[in-house]
């Protein structure tokens, strides 16, 4: 039987009571810190209230309007001057619905009365909403969000780690130092966008190109970073994981040319035992250039399994590391969900066959993590509802895989973001539904509102052409060749008859509106279609020979950095000795401590400091400095060499963009 969802005139004020309790425990919160037995009182008074009046309503839906409270349907006007801290925490995190469900705990109670007594924070609504099953909160949609859509951020990893893979190629391939501090920048970029759960996995259809390599290597690159936030791994460790992620098929584009960006499943059975050692080929390399023992790692171990009865074969028994683990399973479900030959696994044919090899290839547990992080339909799938609708889903739901939150694409309802677990009571049952996992939608003209065109009259004076100007014109077009093809365009344009209306529209339509199979957006820079990679002589053993037996990857190795002629970033100030500096290493960090002072102490960031000269290592630097950290935690974080780091800190001071305290 249905039951009434809005309370009747006797049950108002259990309502407002409860709704004064729930704001007394923001207030509370406010005033006291963690622990305080004031603060459990008031969650008990609140949670019982929200007991009782669920126990006769299904659900109460409370509502910030302009500013003025409505609860469950009922504008209250005066309500907000009673409970301000209400109002005021729902503001301040941009909430503009809260929907407390029957089922709702204490626990659930002191969940989110301590995120709303929270100061104003990024992510605060969306952390809070994965920890909680029968509350909801619904959203004020922010600016930037709207800009840019949730997890459009992550879109725009494919040119940079496309820039990434060509210029690590030619630089392998040179024999050339690598610039492992740019490839770290970019993992720190994708490991950010993760912690702000902006990270999406784009849906690939496979070409033999290297835009094709780079979306592979976003992708393994941003589900490595969550899977690996997710397990508790430091954030120094994390980018170090993802820039692993980032290179661990780099040995693709050292394979014979006729093999070259060919995935396995269209290779014949000769071809594969090659295939198979780009591997070692990626290794070899990356261990010569000098790079983190994870990265050389993940690019040989990431197809050898836990029992090791992957490829290659070591004598150690061993199993990878658990970063590399998760690489491999990234590297898996990617490979998987790509449309090869017309035909690809939908995201549970896809999960099905990574559990059936968890036992012996992943390891126990991680097919688990992997759902509380991505749950069915990762983000940045695209799939049909039970409405009919087409919408890509833009958030992993950790307390049910099966109902993520999604984005309407198309239709009346196209642009809304929708919670897939809301419930209908009235009904008993979810309001929606997703069917399956379909392909990106294209755009149809139905779904974009074209301006009818507005042909104006002509006056009879200029129905007649001009023929001396048409004359003139053509004189014009001679001299100035660059200018004909506009003059014909306009021509052109006006043959169209009163549609430059519909075309300005067409044109003009938002690009984050439209989800399609059609290639990222490109890098200045033009980018070829086939697989191109710099000519090169490889070692015997890189691409003819099967790979050798290593029980461990090598070590890291240390190149010494080339002599750089002094520039605008690095020419000495008037303050710097303009002698060479100490070939002894620990002088030359004694020096360089005596600019900044003790290693324990603290640098900041000088508010409005001017930053536009600044290289891309002072860049990635200055993401550690953050008014807390000493000069020795950055040191540790950063993962540079550390006198490489301690002169990127001199340079910051001696331009004023950091202080020490």
């Amino acid at each position: 039987m249905n039951e009434q969802a809005a309370p009747r005139q006797s049950e108002w004020q259990s309502v407002l009571d409860v709704l004064h309790a729930f704001a007394n425990m923001i207030t509370v919160r406010s005033h006291y810190t963690d622990g305080h037995p004031a603060i459990a009182q008031a969650d008990d008074h609140a949670a019982n209230g929200f007991v009782g009046v669920l126990e006769r309503l299904p659900e109460l839906v409370v509502a910030l309007v302009d500013g003025e409270f409505i609860v469950s349907e009922r504008p209250l006007p005066d309500l907000r001057a009673r409970l301000h801290a209400l109002a005021d925490a729902m503001t301040r995190h941009e909430i503009e619905c809260i929907v407390f469900q029957r089922g709702m705990t204490r626990d659930e109670c002191g969940i989110l009365g301590r995120a709303l007594a929270t100061p104003e924070g990024k992510h605060v609504r969306e952390d809070t909403q994965a920890q909680l099953t029968n509350v909801l909160l619904r959203f004020i949609l922010r600016g930037d969000d709207a800009a840019t859509g949730t997890g459009a951020q992550s879109y725009f990893f494919v040119p940079a780690a496309h820039d990434m893979l060509v210029g690590l190629a030619r630089a392998l391939a040179a024999d050339q130092p690598i610039d492992k501090l740019g490839i770290s920048a970019l993992a720190n970029q994708i490991v950010t966008s993760c912690a702000a759960h902006t990270g999406m996995i784009h849906q690939r259809s496979w070409t033999r190109s290297m835009e094709d390599e780079a979306t592979h290597a976003a992708n393994v690159a941003t589900m490595t970073a969550m899977l690996a936030q997710d397990a508790g791994y430091p954030q120094r460790v994390c980018i170090d994981a993802t820039a692993g992620a980032l290179v661990h098929d780099i040995g693709h584009l050292f394979l014979p040319e006729e093999i070259r960006g060919v995935p396995a499943p269209l290779l014949d059975e000769r071809a594969k035992p090659v295939f198979q050692n780009h591997t070692f080929a990626g290794a070899q390399m990356l261990v010569g250039a000098g790079c983190s023992a994870l990265w050389v790692a993940a690019a040989y171990e990431h197809h050898r399994g836990v029992d090791g009865g992957g490829y290659p074969a070591l004598e150690s028994s061993e199993p990878p590391h658990e970063l590399v683990r998760m690489i491999a399973l990234a590297n898996y479900y990617d490979s998987k969900r790509t449309l090869l030959n017309g035909s690809a696994d939908d995201p549970e044919t896809a999960l099905a066959g990574a559990m059936e090899l968890e036992a012996k290839y992943f390891g126990a547990g991680l097919i688990r993590r992997f759902l509380r992080v991505f749950g069915v339909f990762p983000p940045g799938t695209t799939v049909e509802l039970t409405t009919l609708e087409p919408a890509i889903v833009t958030r992993a739901n950790g307390a049910d895989p099966w109902r993520p939150q999604v984005k309407i694409l198309r239709g009346p309802n196209a642009g809304k973001f929708m919670e897939v677990r809301e419930i209908d009571v009235r009904e008993n049952r979810h309001r929606v539904s997703i069917v399956r996992a379909i392909a990106p939608p294209l755009l149809l003209p139905g779904d974009i509102a074209v301006a009818t065109p507005v042909v104006l009259p002509m006056a009879v004076e200029e129905s007649l052409p001009d023929y001396e100007e048409l004359e003139r014109n053509k004189e014009r077009e001679k001299a100035n060749a660059g200018t004909g093809a506009r003059h014909a365009a306009d021509r052109a344009r006006a043959q169209l008859g009163g549609m430059d209306a519909m075309l300005d529209d067409l044109l003009t339509v938002p690009t984050h509106a439209l989800v399609s199979a059609m290639p990222g957006p490109l890098s200045s820079r033009p980018r070829a279609d086939s697989l191109q990679i710099p000519s090169y002589k490889p070692a015997p053993l890189v691409a003819s020979l099967p790979p050798q037996s290593m029980s461990r990857p090598a070590p890291m190795m240390t190149i010494k950095p080339p002599e750089h002629a002094p520039t605008s970033s690095t020419r000495p100030s008037a303050a710097t000795p303009s002698s060479a500096p100490p070939a002894d290493p620990r002088e030359a960090e004694s020096a360089l401590l005596r600019r900044l002072g003790p290693v324990s102490a603290v640098p900041a960031i000088v508010s409005g400091a001017a930053r536009s000269g600044l290289d891309h290592r002072a860049g990635f630097l200055l993401t550690f400095v953050d008014g807390v950290s000493s000069v020795e935690d950055i040191l540790d974080a950063s993962g540079l060499s550390r006198i490489d780091a301690l002169h990127v800190l001199a340079d910051l001071l001696t331009k004023g963009v950091i202080v020490i305290r």
